[in-house]
């Protein structure tokens, strides 16, 4: 998975996580102790949610843009197919070609003998 993945993955469940607690921050703010001032402390949750929300839409717009990428490599790389590398082989030859049979060198060619 790419930098921009996780980061999405992980601004969305920041997200979630940020809204859950913005909720409970406004609806019912005793069951979270040790706040004293809950006005300031659900405005810090929903800034806080507002950054996973940018981090989110900054990492899916990366994610697009990496995935183009990718794309328009492959398609480059797709379009050299043509192209086979050469072996820098010099004086290929066959070889000897004795030890065929006659007929192979008149140009005859049958299956006579081979199935049988």
């Amino acid at each position: 998975m790419s930098c921009a993945t996780n980061c999405s993955l992980f601004s969305a469940i920041g997200t979630i996580f940020m809204l859950f607690v913005a909720t409970l921050l406004t609806h019912q703010p005793f069951f979270i102790g040790g706040i004293d001032d809950y006005p300031q402390a659900r405005g810090a949750a929903y800034g806080a949610m507002w950054a996973y929300i940018v981090t989110f839409s900054i990492s899916i717009v990366l994610g697009i843009r990496e995935a183009k990428l990718q794309h328009r490599e492959s398609v480059i790389m797709r379009s050299n197919y043509g192209q086979v590398p050469t072996l820098d082989i010099q004086n290929y030859e066959v070889g000897d070609l004795q030890d065929l049979p006659s007929s192979v060198d008149e140009g005859i060619y049958t299956t006579e003998g081979v199935f049988t």
